[in-house]
Formats: C-alpha cells, sequence, structure tokens
C-alpha cells in the first residue's frame, strides 16, 4: 500500500534490538528479511534497522534527537549492535 505521496508503506516489526538488557529479539532477521523495519532502542541514540537484499546486509540508520547522525552494515544483527554501540555507546 502506498501513502499519499505515492511512496510505500513502512511495516515495523514488534521485535527489536535494545540496548537496555543488549539484545536481539527471536525472529527480528526474518522480519527484516520479510521486509519489515526496527527499532534499536539505546539511552542516547535510536536507530532504524533494516534489510539490504542486495548486498545481504543488516543495516542501520542512527538518530539523535531526530538528526541522522551515522549509517552503519553489518553481515548479522550481533555484528551490527556491536558496531552502532562501539561508536554511540551501550546505555
Amino acid at each position: 500500500m502506498a501513502d499519499e505521496q505515492g511512496t510505500a508503506e513502512v511495516t515495523w516489526t514488534d521485535k527489536g534490538m535494545s540496548n537496555f538488557d543488549r539484545s536481539v529479539d527471536p525472529g527480528l532477521a526474518d522480519d527484516l528479511k520479510a521486509g519489515m523495519r526496527a527499532q534499536h532502542s539505546a539511552w542516547n541514540f535510536c536507530g532504524e534497522v533494516r534489510w539490504d537484499a542486495e548486498r545481504e546486509l543488516f543495516t542501520e540508520t542512527v538518530r539523535r534527537y531526530r538528526a541522522e547522525v551515522g549509517q552503519f552494515t553489518a553481515p548479522t544483527l550481533e555484528e551490527l549492535m556491536a558496531e552502532v554501540n562501539d561508536q554511540y555507546g551501550w546505555d
């Protein structure tokens, strides 16, 4: 389904990645590979996580105060989380 601008609507999974307990929810990778998006919740940033099928990599856009501050890619969600957290904090 498309929105008013003609772009595809984003479907968000209820699964995610959290710095609170440093976890990646079971089944998240499958949801992302099916075209959904997820949130990476942290104290001082928020990440939007997707699957890039062309490159076969997970990607994360990191934002602080609604401003994009970084783009990351990794072959697994655990590696993606570690790379982002090493840059922006594990809190």
